[in-house]
């Protein structure tokens, strides 16, 4: 489909995209499995990641959405009928169980352009000893978990020095040997594959070019609009070619063979894609009933591209764990306030799990948000609701900008 020549808004491509991540209508009061395997279509994957700072990425994303949901919930996608799967896409990821068959392939036969998978092959090429004690093990004795093997004392350099038979695992899980079948206190638990792909799901060679569509596809529907260079990046590597990294315009092109329409937004001349319902969506903006108040973790499917959330809302977000104390602007964990369908400004938090205290560090509006009555009540509200959803049974108040913001929040907290 051509490009369209009348510039799209920023903000409704921004509305787009809220909406098709569950954050703009009013969540569900409950939080079933049906629930959740439902949001984790929407969304397409769910990065995984174990900085406990305040939760796990995992945790934060589906309580953003649903804030019913708990962590414990999350099992009920891995068993007793396996709803999703873990593997490393664009990062380690939590991706539903139909796209399995899209992803099979490049675990047992990774080109140079597949990253993950081809180091898995090689480590289990150069280490066949300590795979196949592995895999003995796991058939003979059921799902394991790296800390259940005996340290043998051969370790080696790199992924903090873990020992052999945890590399050994992460391996055979990258070249489809191994599922991950369940979390205990967030460890990953191996079982062989063929006891925990569930029977409907079936593994068919497909030609690669249509492999990588179907991704794609999947990608933009989770997305709503996009630019090729995110949508490129969308599955990382196991959606690349089997000799290169997939590029922008490789990304048009095939847009232009699926018919995937393509738009220009203001202030750009970069054309970006969307999908067909997307596109008959644009001509208005938006309406949502939904007032609610949440906070996107930095791991979030929201934010995580950071370029594109600064393209469409001018909100500049740095993740600033990795940054040195002197150098950091906000705080080391800090996280986006969604108001409706405005980024309102943000908060630095701590869980101190010895103390039962959510530790505010500090919160900051944006310029131009006016510290209102209303709005911190709303803030007030959602932070207790996160305090309730992490264990926390208090909360601790640091620091609020513009002060009056301080004052009204601490007669709500």
């Amino acid at each position: 489909m051509p490009t369209t020549c009348t510039p799209i808004p920023r903000h409704r491509l921004w509305q787009l995209r809220l909406k098709r991540q569950g954050l703009l209508d009013p969540p569900p009061a409950t939080c079933t499995k049906q629930t959740l395997v439902k949001r984790l279509h929407t969304l397409g994957q769910v990065q995984v990641d174990p900085m406990q700072v305040v939760g796990r990425a995992e945790h934060l994303t589906f309580w953003s959405r649903l804030p019913a949901f708990r962590p414990s919930m999350l099992d009920h996608l891995y068993a007793p009928t396996p709803r999703a799967f873990e593997y490393f896409t664009r990062a380690a990821a939590l991706v539903p169980m139909d796209v399995y068959p899209l992803v099979a392939s490049v675990m047992r036969r990774p080109h140079k352009g597949h990253y993950w998978p081809r180091w898995a092959v090689e480590w289990v090429d150069e280490h066949p000893a300590v795979a196949d004690r592995v895999l003995k093990a796991i058939e003979a004795t059921g799902p394991m978990s790296s800390r259940e093997f005996p340290d043998d004392g051969s370790r080696r350099k790199g992924w903090g020095g873990a020992k052999q038979t945890k590399h050994a695992m992460d391996a055979l899980w990258g070249i489809g040997k191994l599922m991950v079948c369940a979390r205990r206190n967030g460890e990953k638990v191996y079982d062989l594959t063929e006891r925990v792909l569930p029977p409907d799901i079936t593994v068919d060679h497909l030609d690669e070019r249509e492999r990588i569509a179907q991704l794609l596809e999947r990608a933009l529907n989770a997305y709503g609009v996009t630019s090729p260079k995110e949508l490129a990046e969308a599955y990382g590597s196991v959606s690349w070619p089997a000799d290169r990294k997939l590029s922008a315009a490789d990304v048009l092109k095939m847009a232009a063979e699926q018919g995937w329409p393509t738009i220009n937004i203001e202030g750009t001349d970069e054309p970006w894609i969307c999908d067909r319902a997307g596109r008959r969506s644009m001509g208005r903006d938006i309406k949502t009933s939904s007032r609610r108040m949440t906070l996107l973790g930095p791991f979030d499917p929201a934010v995580i591209h950071r370029k594109v959330l600064a393209q469409l809302t001018g909100f500049k977000y740095v993740f600033e764990a990795y940054t040195p104390a002197i150098k950091r602007r906000y705080g080391p964990y800090t996280m986006p306030i969604l108001w409706s369908d405005q980024l309102i400004g943000r908060v630095d938090a701590k869980f101190v799990r010895k103390q039962a205290m959510l530790m505010i560090n500090g919160i900051w509006l944006e310029p131009g948000v006016n510290a209102s009555v209303d709005l911190a009540r709303a803030l007030a509200q959602m932070l207790r609701g996160f305090a309730d959803f992490l264990g926390a049974s208090a909360i601790e108040l640091r620091q609020a900008t513009p002060a009056t913001l301080s004052k009204r929040l601490n007669k709500h907290l």
